[in-house]
C-alpha cells in the first residue's frame, strides 16, 4: 500500500525519469505585504547609500576643499591686494 502512495506523488516527466512532486522542493510564494516587504527594503537600502555617498563627499570633497581655503587664507594680505588692484585701476570709484 505504501509503494502505492508513493506512486501518486511521483511523476513521470517526457524522459522518462521521475521526479518528486512533494511541497518541499518549491517554497511557498509569499503574497501578503509584498509591496510593503519590498518597499521597505528598498527604503533601507536607499538610506544606507544615501548615508554612505554623504559621508564619502564630506570627507574626501568638502574636507579637501575646506583645507586648501584655510592654507590660501593664512598667508593672503588683503590689504596688498587691493593695493595692486587699485593701481592696475580695477576700482573706478578709488582714485589711484
Amino acid at each position: 500500500m505504501s509503494s502505492g502512495i508513493k506512486k501518486k506523488c511521483q511523476q513521470v516527466d517526457c524522459t522518462g525519469e521521475s521526479f518528486n512532486m512533494s511541497s518541499s522542493l518549491l517554497p511557498k510564494p509569499q503574497m501578503k505585504d509584498l509591496l510593503g516587504r519590498i518597499a521597505r527594503r528598498n527604503f533601507l537600502i536607499g538610506v544606507t547609500l544615501v548615508t554612505g555617498s554623504f559621508f564619502l563627499l564630506e570627507h574626501f570633497f568638502i574636507q579637501g576643499r575646506q583645507n586648501k581655503y584655510r592654507d590660501f587664507y593664512k598667508t593672503f594680505d588683503f590689504a596688498k591686494d587691493f593695493e595692486e588692484k587699485k593701481k592696475a585701476g580695477i576700482f573706478h570709484s578709488v582714485k589711484p
